[in-house]
């Protein structure tokens, strides 16, 4: 398993597990949404390529690059978020490729 620590005001750990999971409408989701100190972020990769996973303020501002490497057709990618140096508030974060750009609202609650 890989991991990676993400320095900056939001911290990530990012896992390749062995085994695929079920994502639920479509390429990415989030678990728990609302969160209240850490949430996952899982995306599923239809075909290889650079991936940047970043995380951005409501206003637009963008907190930490969560990822940024290259991933594997028919792989599952696990983004764990930890929230708590975060104030409470809507978030976002984005999946960028070559091709596409996936944005997803996040929310930390208290």
């Amino acid at each position: 398993m890989f991991s990676l620590q993400a320095k900056g005001e939001a911290d990530a750990i990012v896992h390749r597990p062995k085994v695929a999971l079920q994502i639920v409408g479509g390429l990415t989701s989030v678990y728990p949404n609302p969160f209240n100190e850490n949430t996952t972020i899982f995306y599923n990769a239809n075909e290889d390529a650079f991936v940047k996973v970043k995380l951005y303020t409501d206003k637009g501002k963008l907190m930490s690059q969560l990822f940024d490497d290259l991933v594997e057709k028919g792989s599952t990618y696990q983004f764990e978020l930890d929230g708590r140096s975060m104030l409470p508030g809507v978030y976002f974060y984005t999946i960028e490729t070559d091709k596409k750009i996936i944005h997803q609202r996040i929310e930390l609650i208290r």
